[in-house]
């Protein structure tokens, strides 16, 4: 499908121009325009990317006992795409009495880490910002605003923007105590035609028994059902100087119903029952991430839209310090595509100037803004300087792919 785009832009001294769209990536656009001094000419790119996956893991939280020490509860999330993605991160204790929890952290506090290890945010109660890091400003009320915030006053969020990268955030007790919370990651962004998703989560914590094992809950957002495996993992932290790792997990795959539709124990040994209708030792051996302990449990579903809960227990009621997991199989498809989109612009426009074009421009453009471009031989309006090689950057406004004269 091609859209035409009239677009009279005059280019500081280059003669004004037309160029055409073609929508590449509904609703994502690639540009391709080229300027000749003594001439106007445009061009259209084809592709063979694929279309934007229609759904996505959104929102993700987990719920465990937290200790102290290597005992606390961590959680990690991927961030996969070429835009920064706004999120907010809570710690929930006291709200958890009101779902019958008991046991529950009176006053946790929250840390978010990149992933090189450095501590960028972190929270005491929600109503007091701290200002570090890269929280700059006052998030009271952006908080309250979100429709997420906590509600009670010693339970901590973070509201922050993060480019695409690997992140841990980490929930323990003020002054030490110990108690059930809940860790949350919720996409802000979601629903706004955002290249980046959330790909992989998962938390560690302490699985004790009863109330107190770790349940980890996410949502597949969108139109499409997506393809997962989620994992329970022991034996296989102890690599990582571990102490006191679960040493025979098991698995069971909630849907929103609370109905069981799938579980595991030992990823080598398939449970036919619910969604499972075959077994899967050998998509999980070629999924890249089997377990790396044959006691380990791990679960591939396809699941439509809507809201599950994974729950990790000891064999026999056996405790120790387990990691759960879900990972999106269709994650390692989304962001190729946007590869293969800009990969392919890129080609038509050094076509364009092998052919003589004096200048070129390529962006990724959605229907409010352009996210990502690339210029070849135009001026870039914030130095008042030519490019005279290309320049990615990420930019906001039309204006600064086509400055006005």
């Amino acid at each position: 499908m091609t859209t035409p785009l009239r677009l009279k832009k005059n280019l500081r001294g280059i003669p004004q121009f037309f160029c055409n769209v073609k929508k590449l990536l509904l609703p994502l656009f690639v540009i391709v325009c080229l300027v000749n001094d003594t001439n106007t000419r445009a061009t259209t790119v084809t592709t063979s990317a694929a279309p934007i996956i229609a759904s996505q893991l959104s929102n993700i939280s987990a719920r465990g006992f937290v200790q102290t020490g290597d005992n606390v509860m961590i959680a990690g999330f991927i961030i996969q795409g070429i835009q920064p993605k706004r999120v907010i991160v809570r710690a929930i204790g006291p709200q958890l009495t009101l779902y019958g929890v008991p046991n529950v952290l009176a006053d946790p506090t929250l840390e978010l880490h990149d992933g090189g290890g450095a501590l960028i945010a972190s929270n005491d109660n929600w109503q007091h910002t701290i200002i570090d890091g890269i929280i700059t400003a006052g998030q009271v009320a952006e908080i309250q605003n979100s429709g997420h915030a906590p509600g009670d006053p010693s339970e901590s969020a973070i509201v922050a923007t993060l480019p695409p990268g690997k992140y841990t955030a980490i929930v323990r007790g003020k002054n030490l105590i110990v108690g059930v919370a809940l860790v949350e990651v919720y996409d802000l962004s979601l629903g706004s035609n955002s290249p980046s998703i959330l790909a992989n989560i998962s938390t560690r914590s302490f699985v004790q028994t009863a109330d107190n094992v770790m349940i980890g809950g996410f949502i597949v957002a969108g139109t499409e059902p997506k393809r997962v495996i989620v994992r329970a993992i022991g034996p296989e932290l102890t690599r990582y100087g571990v102490p006191n790792a679960l040493a025979d997990p098991t698995l069971e795959l909630y849907d929103g119903g609370g109905a069981l539709i799938a579980s595991n124990d030992n990823w080598q040994h398939t449970i036919i029952g619910g969604i499972i209708t075959v077994g899967q030792v050998v998509e999980i051996q070629n999924s890249g991430h089997a377990p790396g302990r044959a006691s380990e449990s791990a679960i591939i579903a396809t699941l439509p839209p809507g809201h599950y809960t994974a729950i990790v227990r000891g064999k026999n009621n056996t405790t120790g310090v387990a990691l759960v997991e879900v990972y999106d199989f269709d994650s390692n498809s989304s962001q190729p595509t946007y590869d293969a989109a800009i990969q392919e612009g890129q080609t038509a426009a050094q076509e364009l100037i092998n052919q003589g074009a004096s200048a070129v421009a390529i962006a990724l453009v959605d229907d409010k803004r352009i996210i990502w471009s690339q210029r070849f031989g135009l001026p870039d309006p914030r130095h008042s300087r030519n490019i005279l090689r290309p320049s990615p950057m990420s930019i906001s406004s039309p204006e600064f792919l086509f400055p006005a004269a």
